[in-house]
């Protein structure tokens, strides 16, 4: 028995439908029309031990088109307060590190903060970019913004820009 062309090619696809990759999550837009740029929230990835997440922020300036993004870290633990005082990315240059929330105390129910990642960054490593937290203590936590992150923030940035015409 011999199976027309299209008929083959979709019982061939639905078999492997099970090794297609998920769609990865949507970037969140929030616009407001008195504010001056427009900000999109990444979806978090997890890493190192489920205690510590990360995604990507952006804003877009409605005027000028410029785009500003941050790495932005949750992270929890138990033991005495951590303080970042640098963050480098791959190719060595230094970032601006961002204290979000802090409990001077404890980090038990969560510290946030962040590093300031320049555009071209992003856009020159599509394939993930990693960066490097330094603690006062001599602690590094190193972070890797993934592909999918990258690629999922910037084509949601890329088509609003679009379509302000910047």
């Amino acid at each position: 028995m011999r199976l027309a062309p299209g008929l083959a090619l979709a019982l061939a696809l639905s078999a492997c439908a099970g090794d297609i990759a998920p769609t990865p999550p949507a970037v969140q837009m929030h616009e407001e029309k008195a504010d001056p740029s427009i900000r999109f929230i990444g979806f978090a990835q997890p890493h190192g031990q489920a205690r510590l997440s990360y995604f990507l922020r952006s804003w877009l300036d409605k005027m000028t088109g410029i785009v500003e993004h941050q790495l932005y870290v949750e992270d929890a633990f138990n033991e005495d307060w951590q303080y970042w005082r640098t963050a480098t990315g791959e190719d060595g240059d230094n970032l601006r590190v961002v204290y979000i929330t802090k409990n001077v105390a404890s980090c038990a129910e969560g510290c946030k903060f962040g590093a300031q990642l320049p555009d071209a960054a992003l856009r020159t490593h599509p394939r993930g970019y990693s960066l490097t937290f330094h603690g006062r203590d001599g602690r590094e936590e190193t972070i890797t913004v993934t592909a999918r992150q990258i690629a999922t923030q910037l084509a949601a940035v890329d088509e609003k820009r679009a379509a302000l015409g910047r």
